[in-house]
């Protein structure tokens, strides 16, 4: 659904009054509520890493990483693992710019790190992006599948009947919303029937490393 699709459907449920900017920041409030619930398969991604002198990763950008699934190295296979930063700095805080390949990831704030600083390797990530905003001109339409985009008419709902002073018709929208969340929910996650999970053990040196702290 386009947003200019889902104001309408809004302005049909009575809610007329309302305009457009407003109905975007209600249907913009419930998209970024629900992304954040969950690190959802439909807001995975992937990108090559730029690594910088001090080993920050300057692209992709901070501002779109809201969580690293995980980190490979595309050169010669294998993953980084992951470490508080000041596990980090307990470990390695005199020789945090030394060069090699990358084995550990860490965070400086919301910037991820590899060390050792890796300028050599194609180092690859896979994320879970922040969404952008979304908008009626130019009319966008959410990163979500097309089945579960009504979720975001019935929590727009649910806040307008807020706004209404209509508490009672705010609790339906607000079911509503959470019931179809679960069944969304339910089919976002099961994406093949073929085999059940497994669990990989992936304990070894690289983890055995890190034993004396």
């Amino acid at each position: 659904m386009l947003v200019s699709e889902m104001i309408q459907e809004v302005r049909d449920h009575g809610f007329d009054d309302l305009t457009d900017v407003r109905i975007v920041s209600f249907i913009n409030d419930t998209y970024f509520d629900l992304c954040a619930r969950e690190p959802w398969p439909f807001l995975e991604t992937q990108g090559t890493l730029t690594i910088s002198a001090t080993g920050a990763v300057t692209s992709p950008a901070s501002s779109v990483i809201t969580a690293v699934l995980n980190i490979f190295n595309s050169t010669q296979g294998g993953r980084l693992f992951p470490r508080r930063l000041d596990e980090v700095t307990d470990a390695f805080g005199s020789s945090l710019t030394q060069t090699g390949d990358a084995k550990y990831y860490y965070f400086i704030g919301a910037t991820p790190y590899v060390y050792p600083i890796d300028q050599t390797n194609v180092l690859k990530m896979n994320y879970i992006t922040a969404p952008t905003a979304l908008t009626s001109s130019p009319d966008t339409t959410p990163v979500m599948p097309t089945h579960i985009h009504r979720l975001l008419v019935t929590g727009a709902l649910a806040k307008a009947a807020v706004m209404e002073d209509d508490p009672d018709l705010a609790a339906i929208y607000v079911n509503m919303f959470e019931t179809r969340l679960s069944q969304a929910r339910s089919a976002l996650w099961m994406r093949q029937y073929d085999e059940p999970d497994s669990i990989e053990d992936v304990f070894g040196s690289d983890d055995a490393g890190w034993n004396y702290f």
